[in-house]
């Protein structure tokens, strides 16, 4: 049996579509500079391979090598090295794209992205019809579970907390999820637990508090910490 959809269910499914819209953007960002490094490294083993034919190709033609080695000098180096050279800077190139492993972040955070497009429209789906049925509600907040879990676990196994904190950053200064009112606490709190871009805590200020931590579990002589716990006792 259908029936409407109450006031904080309708807050509760759009407080999850913004949040959702926020995480997504945060991993658009990060698939757009990884597609610019993927493009980058591509066209510069385009413009190396076709520069090392190009230049073995006029080797072939004008005979450099030959003259060289009739009148050896640097320049027989030179061209000996330069082939080499190039198809070396190739081979380096590709190995950097397999240890970063560019083409399985890209395929994961477009996986991801799609996963929070299909929780985005299952939200809006029920908010427009403002009519559902109970199952149909809990699988719009499974797939809002779905969709916050496999981001979190993308975020955690691709990116350290500096890379992570600078796409949500970049993504909060649009969409300022936390600082929203009409929002539903429950599920901001949730998201913020993975997704808040906190600020980094500096070295200064780990040594403070390090050091407060060790003037509070070792207390200084005569303080008079002791007797005071053994008057409480």
């Amino acid at each position: 049996m259908d029936s409407k959809l109450t006031p904080r269910d309708i807050l509760r499914l759009r407080t999850q579509e913004k949040g959702l819209i926020y995480i997504r953007d945060a991993l658009s960002f990060y698939l757009m500079d990884v597609r610019v490094r993927h493009n980058f490294y591509n066209k510069t083993i385009i413009v190396l391979s076709m520069s090392t034919a190009f230049f073995e190709t006029l080797n072939a033609e004008f005979e450099w090598s030959s003259s060289c080695s009739r009148d050896p000098d640097v320049s027989q180096s030179v061209v000996s090295i330069i082939p080499i050279a190039m198809t070396t800077l190739v081979a380096f190139i590709s190995t950097m794209m397999k240890f970063e492993r560019i083409s399985d972040k890209m395929e994961e955070t477009t996986k991801s992205i799609e996963k929070c497009h299909y929780a985005i429209n299952r939200q809006r789906e029920l908010v427009d019809e403002n009519s559902c049925r109970s199952e149909n509600l809990n699988a719009a907040n499974l797939c809002f579970r779905e969709a916050l879990m496999h981001a979190e676990t993308l975020w955690l196994s691709r990116m350290d907390p500096s890379t992570k904190r600078k796409y949500l950053k970049k993504s909060d200064r649009i969409h300022s999820l936390f600082t929203q009112k009409r929002v539903d606490k429950e599920i901001v709190n949730l998201i913020e637990h993975s997704f808040k871009p906190h600020k980094p805590v500096s070295a200064p200020t780990r040594m403070y508090h390090w050091w407060q931590k060790q003037i509070g579990t070792t207390p200084p002589p005569g303080s008079g910490d002791g007797d005071d716990e053994e008057s409480a006792i």
